[in-house]
């Protein structure tokens, strides 16, 4: 297997190459799950901060464009909280993840209030 990331499951959906494994497989769930726990809340900023640097992605644009730390926010880092699979689709694999659900929620939260302050940046 390649890659367990949002983006390797939406290009295989998008390629209809997603197939009743990769649907039925707890395994395959419960690393993707720890891969998108990774991405969010402190960490999951610094990740995306660190990523922009290096590639020269601002944090904000004006213009309207996606192709910034802030779009990144927007377009993934904030929807992983409704993607996560064990415990929330898999009720056998619940005991094994008791703090996952609540822990995705306040991670989460944590990334939206910094998406603010970054905001209230871009007006001073």
């Amino acid at each position: 297997m390649p890659s367990v990331s949002w983006s390797t499951e939406k290009k295989l959906r998008q390629a209809n190459a997603w197939t009743q494994w990769h649907d039925e497989c707890s395994e395959l769930h419960a690393v993707q799950d720890a891969d998108r726990l990774d991405a969010v809340g402190a960490v999951g900023v610094m990740r995306c901060a660190a990523f922009s640097a290096v590639t020269g992605r601002t944090l904000l644009n004006d213009e309207g464009g996606t192709d910034t730390a802030e779009g990144h926010f927007a377009d993934k880092l904030l929807l992983i909280r409704d993607r996560m699979k064990v415990g929330l689709t898999c009720p056998p694999l619940m005991d094994l993840t008791p703090r996952h659900p609540g822990d995705v929620k306040r991670r989460t939260d944590g990334m939206r209030r910094c998406v603010c302050v970054l905001a209230a940046l871009e007006l001073l």
